[in-house]
């Protein structure tokens, strides 16, 4: 009995495991047909989604790029239909002629390639590379021939494509490397993800701005090679390039024709053109204000990519082919003056229209320039004048080096009411069309430094020009009062140093001035009065000064490249306080320490001449893009605007004042345009001699030669109509390594001031500007 039990519970074992098998089996089943239900499903569901997307095609639209227009409506900036050459990547990188090569020797080695080795194949495609590279060759000649362009200008683009495409290239696999990372939870090597971008398979645009006639015999070789025998085989190459029309960005008042009034020049200019109007040609007029259009850099695909992180499209983003502000308001205004893409989709079955995405016009951009003022006083400061060019009679004869010597510099012009920027001309301007030929002749240009705009980019120290400022500044702490006479009967600040801070006329061997008040010692520019203001303020609060003036700062104008400057803070350099005020007096007259632009200058002393209201100069005006101002207020009082204005009145206008007069033209007056009041302030400054890397090391050190020296030449000035109450303009020139403020930068201010009664500023009768070229 016990043995069938133990017989039978083995059967009722496997037949329960049985039984809980076939259970499982089903039910699987039913997953494994659920499943399966499911997957085809979706499978269906994602091949119809897949088929519904194949019947449509997106097309994108391009839009129009913003305008540029100056304050009184003539358009500066603007895109126009255009043509355009591009040539395939593969050309450009100098791919192209071994592929054509390797192509070849295939064709012709076509039963033996199998069986050679990499070194014979390679030696068999090189001696078909020959003709090949020839017609490269000859394609470059003929494009540069055909539009008038240097050889080395194309070979610099091609540089430059091959350069950003690498950028792109190594920007995108970096990106794909660590998204396919992400997805597979592991580190991915780079032979994963490198494969060519999009940007190596395109052509590029080598030349822009094509003319008709250019046009058609470049069409006529493409034509050419796109037909059969020996002569379309020569061509081949031309098969890849493309004539596609384009929107180009166009400049129109980059050249322009002034008629200058030469009469009013010192006489030795004057004289040189016999008194007559001379016509100057001007060009790159704006050009450092307005700036240039450039290709797409990985930096900016980055900054605004099309394809966002999350999948979704920005229609403003960048894509290969796209354009972006380099420098200048172009690049200040990019996002504004881009504008957006649109975008149409279309069903591919009967050309439907399914969405519309409408394109968006780049925002216009308004400026407080006018482009007709900037071009006269570009002329006045042209080479054809005089005026920026070393000259015997900048200081007394035989001590003037380099006679002729053209000289760098700026000028700028600001309404003192409103802080807006009429006017801003850096020397050397930059020639519109060299600029888009051959960038990299002046930007890497050593010594003139073409591409630096002086205007708000260059520092330099202010010399005598801020002593007007540091009169206010003492009257305004209750250091000095506004009739207080000082004792500068010694003629230098420091006893027993005699040679080392002392008044400009001790040291040409004159007598001293004695005693002055505020009024006479601006006229005659005492540096011993402004020491003794110097320890009166102290170094802090003469920071703070100047500081709250504007210095040390960016002015908020609106341009990239737009510097701070420098001002001193305590201690400075020195250890104790003794040569720390020593250092102060120094500053205190410009020197040291202490440097700002010519903008910064205007700024300045427009707050001066507001009585210390703070108004941010501006290059766009203020009811188009930018934000309203937030006014400041520096406690400068009635009294100290009156002493400051008295005092560069007198620098301007009275016999001993040292703004007054050329003083080796026979002291012929500075200024000669009626109807206009001037005050000014002129300061020589000096300046760390030019050297340039003669090793190309990298680095400029006291071994590499000296290229220029000198002191800068500065004139800052407040001016008006004589019927107006207040001044209502400031004018600031700067001329870098050329000798005396008065007597180089005088007769620059000068000519601005007569540009701006030509165009009506202060009461002058408008005169002749031709327009654009």
């Amino acid at each position: 009995m016990r043995r069938r039990l133990r017989q039978m519970i083995p059967s009722m074992f496997h037949r329960r495991l049985l039984l809980l098998v076939l259970v499982a089996i089903g039910v699987l089943g039913v997953l494994t047909v659920q499943t399966a239900r499911l997957t085809l499903a979706s499978g269906y569901d994602d091949r119809r989604a897949s088929a519904q997307d194949a019947l449509f095609t997106p097309q994108l639209v391009p839009t129009v790029r913003g305008r540029i227009f100056d304050r009184k409506g003539r358009i500066l900036a603007e895109d126009r239909p255009g043509t355009e050459v591009a040539v395939s990547f593969e050309v450009i990188s100098g791919e192209w002629a071994y592929l054509q090569a390797r192509r070849a020797a295939y064709v012709d080695h076509r039963s033996a390639w199998t069986g050679m080795s990499d070194a014979a194949r390679e030696r068999l495609i090189q001696s078909y590379q020959g003709p090949f590279d020839e017609q490269v060759r000859r394609l470059w000649v003929t494009l540069a021939e055909a539009a008038e362009v240097s050889p080395e200008m194309l070979a610099e683009r091609r540089r430059d494509i091959q350069e950003r495409v690498a950028v792109l290239q190594g920007f995108l696999w970096q990106r794909w490397r660590e998204r396919r990372s992400a997805e597979l939870g592991r580190p991915v090597s780079w032979d994963e993800v490198t494969e060519p971008i999009a940007e190596q398979k395109q052509a590029h645009a080598v030349l822009d701005q094509i003319g008709p006639v250019v046009v058609s015999r470049l069409r006529g070789f493409i034509a050419e090679a796109s037909g059969d025998g020996e002569a379309a085989e020569a061509l081949r190459v031309w098969r890849e390039v493309v004539v596609r029309p384009t929107r180009q960005r166009v400049y129109p008042w980059s050249e322009t024709t002034v008629l200058l009034e030469t009469a009013t020049l010192p006489e030795p200019l004057a004289t040189q053109f016999n008194n007559e109007p001379v016509a100057v040609d001007v060009k790159g007029v704006g050009v450092h204000l307005l700036g240039r259009m450039r290709p797409v850099y990985a930096e900016d695909a980055q900054r605004r990519p099309y394809v966002k992180e999350d999948g979704t499209i920005d229609l403003a983003g960048y894509l290969p082919g796209d354009r972006v502000g380099e420098f200048g308001l172009e690049r200040t205004f990019e996002d504004q003056l881009r504008g957006v893409r649109g975008r149409i989709v279309r069903r591919v079955d009967d050309a439907s229209v399914s969405s519309n995405t409408p394109t968006q016009a780049g925002e216009d951009l308004h400026l407080t320039v006018d482009i007709s003022l900037q071009a006269r006083i570009a002329a006045a400061m042209s080479e054809e004048i005089g005026l920026m060019e070393s000259q015997g009679w900048h200081a007394k004869p035989g001590e003037v080096e380099n006679v002729g010597e053209r000289l760098n510099g700026a000028a700028v012009v600001l309404e003192i009411e409103t802080g807006e920027v009429l006017a801003a001309v850096s020397v050397p301007t930059m020639p519109r069309d060299l600029l888009e030929r051959e960038p990299a002749t002046l930007r890497e240009d050593p010594i003139d430094l073409p591409y630096l705009n002086r205007v708000v980019a260059r520092p330099y120290m202010p010399g005598s020009t801020v002593k007007p400022l540091i009169v206010a500044f003492a009257v305004s702490s209750g250091e000095l009062g506004p009739d207080e006479i000082l004792d500068c009967s010694r003629g230098y600040l420091w006893e027993g140093s005699p040679n080392v801070y002392r008044d400009w006329r001790v040291k040409a061997g004159g007598a001293p001035f004695g005693p002055i008040d505020a009024v006479e010692a601006l006229a005659v520019s005492s540096n011993t009065f402004m020491g003794m203001l110097a320890y009166r303020l102290g170094p802090e609060r003469l920071s703070d000064w100047y500081a709250r003036v504007g210095l040390g700062r960016r002015t908020g104008s609106g341009l990239p490249d737009e510097i701070s400057g420098t001002i001193p803070q305590p201690p400075y350099r020195a250890a104790n306080r003794a040569a720390v005020e020593r250092d102060n007096a120094f500053i205190a007259i410009g020197q040291g320490p202490i440097d700002w632009t010519p903008l910064q200058a205007v700024h300045a002393y427009a707050t001066l001449a507001r009585g210390g209201v703070v108004i941010p100069p501006r290059f766009v005006q203020a009811d188009t893009l930018t934000p309203p101002d937030v006014i400041e207020r520096v406690p400068l009082s009635a009294s100290a605007l009156d002493v400051a204005l008295d005092g560069m009145w007198s620098s301007a206008n009275e016999s001993q004042g040292t703004t007054r007069h050329l003083s080796y033209l026979g002291r012929a007056p500075i200024w000669n345009a009626e109807g206009v009041i001037v005050r000014a302030k002129s300061g020589t400054a000096q300046a760390t001699p030019l050297r340039i890397d003669s090793d190309g090391d990298g680095r400029v050190t006291r071994d590499d030669p000296i290229v220029k020296r000198g002191n800068h030449a500065w004139v800052v000035a407040l001016v008006q109509p004589e019927d107006s109450a207040r001044p209502t303009h400031a004018i600031a020139v700067v001329v870098e390594y050329s000798g005396s403020g008065g007597q180089v930068a005088g007769p620059i201010v000068n000519q601005v001031v007569h540009a701006m009664q030509a165009e009506g500023y202060l009461g002058g009768v408008r005169g002749v500007v031709g327009g654009p070229r």
